[in-house]
């Protein structure tokens, strides 16, 4: 008999060692959990241009004196020189008393020359044609315009310049669909392509159109003339003006997220991800991105803030294109699904143009380029889903690990007084 109670007692302590085992392996394994559950209760939901202003109102035009400023590479473009005046600060580039004159450009080339005085036109007169603008941009007197061969003189007045310019926005206007009362034949508008020469005296300002013709001194102008600084030629810059003829916008932007929503090594706040804006133009010459800035809701959780890609706290939120910024949120002011819906908005340096009608008479309309900023607005949505609330706070978890420490404290008892039955 007492064999057996120590093979039995035996045996019941081998259980007992391993229930005990067992208890500790599994009240190990769920302070582990927890502990993990703990640090892991964040889950994310992620959803240089140049113009001149007319000033307001009705303004003067002046023209220079035609017999010296007609220039006729052939007869069917006749150009004229004409200027109006434009407020001005300061005393440089011509600017003299808060006025200075601008040179202006013809719209209408079948109608008569240009008037004496002129206003804003009533109708469609803001020009919103891409192409147009960017040719005034790209064409002289907006940008220096020189030719690829020697000449001499000091061309001092740019009587070539203002041919080649004018004659091009007057063949723009005809092939763009923009002036309808146009009537120039498909051989008038080769004429400026292929036919148009001036003839050089001794000097760039002697300028002889008594014959249509090629000579070894006579020279295709808008083959020849290029934008100083730059190969480009004018007539390619009329060929990117018609490429851009058609678009419906100068400007546009993006917000661009980049990597992932995150939390602080200290559990304390949310991030975003990284963001910044990029901006989009038709073309450099005709628009510019300049800055965006960011404002957070009035809603916003307590305590969010912009800060920058060092994690520093963005007082005045304004940056400059390509700058990264995020939105940092404190943990503790989100206790559920959360979005966070902030607004960008873009500054842009644009280049813009209107037309101008004549107040005394049924002549062509002008135009003349201006610098204007403008800005766009968008929101960028942060959508914060924080991990549902187990209630598993520290107290709840030493409870925990009570209970499982009492239930294996029951069992060695149970056994015990299953043992001692066995030996009575």
């Amino acid at each position: 008999m007492e064999k057996i109670y120590m093979e039995n007692n035996n045996h019941r302590k081998k259980k007992v060692d391993g229930v005990t085992l067992l208890s500790f392996f599994v009240a190990i394994i769920a302070i582990i959990s927890l502990i993990a559950v703990g640090f892991n209760q964040v889950s994310f939901a992620t959803n240089s241009v140049q113009g001149d202003d007319l000033v307001v109102g009705e303004f003067d035009v002046k023209a220079e004196d035609e017999q010296n400023n007609k220039l006729l590479s052939n007869k069917s473009y006749p150009v004229m020189r004409h200027f109006a005046e434009v407020a001005c600060i300061g005393d440089d580039n011509g600017c003299q008393g808060g006025k200075k004159t601008i040179p202006v450009y013809c719209l209408q080339r079948e109608k008569d020359t240009v008037g004496s005085k002129y206003k804003l036109a009533t109708e469609n007169g803001e020009i919103k044609d891409v192409g147009l603008i960017y040719l005034m941009a790209n064409l002289y007197p907006n940008v220096e315009m020189e030719p690829s061969f020697e000449i001499t003189g000091d061309n001092s007045d740019h009587k070539v310049e203002t041919w080649i310019s004018q004659a091009l926005i007057w063949t723009y206007m005809k092939e763009a669909g923009l002036d309808p009362t146009s009537q120039m034949t498909d051989e008038l508008k080769q004429n400026v392509f292929e036919s148009s020469y001036i003839k050089y005296g001794p000097n760039i300002n002697d300028l002889s159109s008594a014959k249509v013709g090629y000579e070894s001194e006579d020279h295709i102008l808008v083959d020849s003339y290029k934008i100083k600084g730059s190969d480009l030629t004018a007539h390619q810059v009329y060929d990117r003006a018609m490429e851009l003829h058609g678009q419906s916008d100068i400007y546009n932007f993006q917000i661009v997220a980049e990597g992932e929503e995150s939390i602080s090594d200290n559990e304390e706040y949310y991030f975003s991800k990284a963001l910044t804006v990029q901006g989009n133009v038709a073309d450099s010459s005709i628009a510019e991105f300049k800055s965006f800035s960011v404002k957070l809701p009035e809603d916003a959780p307590k305590g969010t803030i912009i800060t920058d890609a060092e994690g520093n706290k963005v007082e005045d939120p304004n940056f400059s294109p390509g700058t990264k910024f995020y939105i940092r949120v404190p943990v503790d002011s989100v206790d559920d699904v959360t979005k966070i819906n902030v607004d960008v908005y873009t500054y842009f340096d644009i280049l813009v143009a209107n037309r101008f009608a004549a107040s005394d008479g049924d002549y062509q309309e002008l135009t003349a380029l201006r610098n204007l900023t403008e800005g766009r607005g968008d929101g960028y949505t942060f959508e914060l889903t924080p991990a549902p609330d187990t209630g598993s706070s520290m107290a709840q978890t030493i409870y925990f690990i009570g209970l499982i420490v009492l239930l294996c404290g029951v069992g060695i008892v149970y056994a015990n007084a299953k043992n001692t039955k066995v030996k009575e």
